[in-house]
């Protein structure tokens, strides 16, 4: 099997989880996420390869998973006033490292929070200081509907 974008199939073998946002997807697969059945073609490509669960990060449209078993959703973005989207995708994968229990059976929610520290992250100007504490995320997640 060929290997994706410059990755070899023998580390991706090797990893449980893959977290791209939709333009490094691209870059790896070469398949544009312009609607859910091309988000389910690209987890097919990382299964192939051995990855067992697919998230992938599609800013204001929010985030996608997809695990070998079937398991799947759309989690949407929170509504923000952007200001700043810098920070964007690596809060989100630092608030969902934080969160996500070691059997990803608890990736939802965990993509949930992820989410809502991606939206206060880009709320705020600057990289670093943009990302918000965890009292500010769980506010959010205290009175939302998602």
């Amino acid at each position: 099997m060929p290997e994706a974008g410059g990755l070899p199939d023998a580390l991706l073998k090797l990893t449980d989880l893959i977290a791209p946002n939709e333009h490094e997807s691209y870059l790896l697969t070469n398949l544009e996420l312009t609607d859910e059945e091309s988000m389910l073609r690209s987890a097919v490509y990382y299964f192939k390869r051995g990855i067992d669960t697919v998230i992938i990060t599609l800013g204001e449209r929010g985030s996608f998973y997809m695990r070998d078993n079937g398991e799947q959703a759309i989690i949407p973005a929170f509504k923000t006033n952007a200001v700043d989207t810098t920070a964007a995708g690596d809060t989100f994968i630092g608030a969902l490292a934080t969160r996500l229990n070691p059997a990803f059976d608890n990736l939802p929610e965990a993509m949930r929070y992820a989410a809502a520290a991606s939206s206060v992250a880009v709320s705020r100007p600057g990289a670093q200081p943009s990302i918000p504490a965890e009292d500010e995320v769980l506010a959010i997640l205290a009175v939302s509907d998602h």
